[in-house]
């Protein structure tokens, strides 16, 4: 029987920095453990070391998911744009290690049409990795995201 991991948290530096630079009344609290010396690293970590920790847990396949509160509290322009990354980020990560990790998309649910876009083209990451999942990936890079 094959152990799947569903939701197992990233988060990318980038992710991280948008995080630490919003104004103290929007900043979420769960993100000082998202940044912090050995989560902060681990949530960073999509190789190896993630790999050694699946394998030590017994899991044999994580669906990787950005770990709270994704974009929802950026504005809507770094949002569009984390979104792009995060997925990118993601399906690079699936490309790496097809038979061990997934990835859910992340979304920017500020802009609807970026959003959709990304749910119905999300197969191919804009690095042009296919990831064996239809899960993590994105369209939007070059597109207008307005809503």
């Amino acid at each position: 029987m094959k152990i799947v991991g569903l939701e197992e948290h990233y988060a990318t530096p980038e992710v991280v920095r948008a995080w630490q630079g919003l104004d103290a009344k929007w900043q979420d609290s769960a993100t000082k453990f998202s940044v912090e010396a050995e989560l902060g690293r681990r949530l960073q970590s999509l190789g190896d070391e993630r790999l050694a920790v699946m394998d030590d847990a017994g899991v044999d396949t994580q669906v990787l998911s950005l770990t709270s509160p994704g974009l929802f509290n950026l504005d809507a322009a770094d949002a569009v744009a984390l979104q792009s990354v995060c997925n990118d980020t993601a399906a690079d990560a699936v490309a790496r290690h097809p038979d061990r990790l997934r990835g859910f998309a992340t979304l920017a649910p500020h802009r609807r049409r970026c959003a959709t876009r990304t749910t119905r083209g999300s197969t191919t990451s804009s690095t042009g990795h296919s990831p064996p999942t239809a899960s993590a990936g994105t369209t939007t890079q070059g597109s207008d995201c307005s809503d």
